[in-house]
């Protein structure tokens, strides 16, 4: 503004000069200024104001990084490679792990300048750090990123969030995980005990004892309450496991159902997957053992940062994770007895849900007390046999072994035969390979935007990436990407090498818009299909978008009208 005969910049000008061409300029106007009369300053104050405009409107173009694009759980020994993505301006882009973090990011993984992780996992466990970006005029973005996966499978072979496998064949209902207060995360797991041929032993805790089946799972997911349960009336049920949410019996779209901030359930070929507005994904493979008469599921939890629950880290000095007080076990007992009851009694007693806490569905005239049995599993058992529930003939290690000869990963393939053995089920092979097979094919669809507004006939650009979701170092994804505009079909794109979809077009009308996407996998591909959240885009009529639009050069316009009106002024009045 001007006062009197002196140049001063506002603090609000002055924010928007940290660049050395800016300043440059800066300081050659003044010298200028000093050489002018007073009839010509007014040009070059509104060259100068123009120039700060346009730097503000440079400037102001963000980077942002891409969380939709999350890196994907790696495997001890497995090669793993994935790169993170950003949009806005990437000019002279450098990538980093915040200084606090580096030591966060899993052993043998190193992290490039161009946004890259790769290397071969050297430990398991769970790892979430900050990543850094920053474009070469200084602007950038941070967002932390989480490496885990803790799993439970068939008969409840647990892996917790640091990487530690043990056995947990309790009766009822029990907290796997459960975040801090704040964050609303929260899942659960029923077990039902069932009938084999003898008890089975584990080799983390060497307690030998009979055995319970994941047959239901809840979760909070923000404010929602979701189950995934047999039927509710308790009688066999081939027919599916029943989904609700908050009570009321619902089913996924094939976009899924988006339950805000984040949160969503999708179906998959055998089962859900549930996204956590946190970036957590749970995903329930549901398989039907047709002679027993019961729906059993293989649960995992990928980029979790729930660290309590029967599934959470492992205390310190202690052989089994944290109580609910945060508070320990202890070291592993000597004595086999001291062992079994700590387990099955200390530690189950004080996750299981109360009916106050659960976030499970029921019948009429029942709650958690009826699936609940302390009594199992029972110590020292020579018999595993249920009332009006017969035990299939076992299963001999090397026939359990050929069956499962398919599953890659080491731990999920001495779950399987130890299932096959103890259960005498040959079909628990293939509940396993299913599971893998959901691990290494599920895929993830990303929809982005170029602008949230255009103008009427103004280009706008939707850009669509597919990764697979969980498995990292596969081969390329193959196929097409189908654009719906307003839930109805709009065009077919083919999927690039890189995983992405371009598409630009005119073609839209006036109003708001939503777009979703839907991944084809090509013939012969192993990838699952998937599709993405709907994105919105407004299209503005043509003179008041381009008003909007363009906000700043109207007022360069009024203030130059302005400008010529007072030099008219002066030049009227005279000396």
């Amino acid at each position: 503004m001007l006062i009197g005969n002196n140049y001063k910049i506002s603090k609000v000008k002055k924010k928007y000069m940290k660049t050395s061409w800016l300043q440059s300029i800066k300081k050659t106007m003044k010298s200028k200024l000093k050489n002018r009369n007073l009839n010509d300053r007014w040009k070059i104050h509104v060259f100068l104001l123009a120039l700060l405009f346009q730097s503000a409107a440079c400037l102001a173009d963000p980077i942002t990084i891409d969380t939709g694009n999350k890196p994907p759980d790696g495997k001890q020994g497995t090669p793993y490679s994935f790169c993170f993505t950003a949009t806005g301006d990437l000019a002279g882009a450098t990538w980093k792990i915040n200084p606090a973090d580096v030591s966060q990011i899993p052993p043998g993984l190193v992290f490039s300048t161009t946004g890259c992780l790769s290397g071969t996992p050297t430990a398991t466990g769970s790892y979430t750090f900050r990543v850094d970006v920053i474009n070469s005029s200084g602007n950038g973005d941070e967002q932390t990123f989480t490496i885990a996966k803790v799993s439970s499978n068939g008969d409840p072979h647990l892996t917790t969030i640091d990487g530690v496998h043990y056995d947990f064949q309790s009766a009822g209902e029990f907290i796997a995980l459960r975040g801090d207060s704040s964050d609303n995360f929260e899942i659960q797991i029923r077990q039902t005990p069932v009938a084999t041929n003898g008890p089975g032993t584990d080799s983390y805790s060497n307690l030998s004892t009979c055995v319970s089946l994941n047959t239901a799972i809840a979760a909070r997911v923000g404010i929602h309450r979701i189950s995934y349960q047999p039927n509710i009336n308790g009688k066999p049920d081939s027919t599916g496991m029943q989904l609700r949410v908050d009570g009321t019996l619902t089913k996924p779209g094939q976009n899924g159902l988006d339950l805000g901030s984040g949160g969503r359930i999708m179906n998959t070929p055998a089962g859900i997957e549930i996204d956590f507005p946190d970036g957590a994904s749970l995903v329930v493979t549901s398989n039907w053992w047709s002679s027993y008469g019961v729906w059993y599921l293989n649960i995992d939890i990928h980029r979790t940062r729930a660290t309590r629950g029967i599934m959470g880290t492992i205390a310190p000095r202690s052989w089994l994770p944290k109580l609910p007080d945060r508070t320990s076990v202890g070291f592993i007992p000597r004595d086999v007895h001291e062992r079994f009851l700590q387990l099955y009694g200390r530690f189950a007693d004080a996750w299981r849900v109360t009916d106050k806490t659960s976030l499970f569905d029921y019948a009429p005239g029942t709650n958690t007390a009826t699936f609940t049995d302390k009594n199992w599993p029972s110590e020292n058992a020579e018999s595993c046999e249920i009332p009006n529930h017969k035990a299939l003939p076992p299963i001999t290690f090397e026939v359990a072994q050929q069956l499962c000869r398919d599953i890659i990963d080491s731990n999920m393939r001495a779950n399987a035969i130890f299932d096959v053995i103890v259960t005498g089920e040959p079909t628990f092979a293939k509940a396993y390979l299913l599971t893998q097979q959901v691990q290494t094919s599920t895929t993830t669809t990303t929809v982005f935007v170029s602008k949230d507004t255009t103008n009427y006939k103004e280009p706008v650009t939707f850009t669509v990436t597919v990764n697979r979701k969980f498995s990292p170092g596969k081969d390329a994804l193959a196929g097409n990407v189908e654009f719906t505009i307003d839930g109805k079909k709009f065009q077919e794109v083919k999927l690039d090498a890189k995983g992405t979809a371009v598409l630009t077009t005119t073609s839209l009308e006036v109003g708001q818009h939503h777009i979703a996407a839907t991944f084809m996998p090509a013939s012969g591909s192993t990838a699952f299909s998937s599709s993405s959240v709907e994105v919105s885009h407004t299209v503005l009529g043509g003179g008041t978008g381009s008003v909007l639009h363009h906000w700043w050069l109207w007022l360069i316009i009024i203030l130059i009208i302005l400008a010529i009106i007072i030099a008219l002024l002066r030049k009227k009045k005279g000396p």
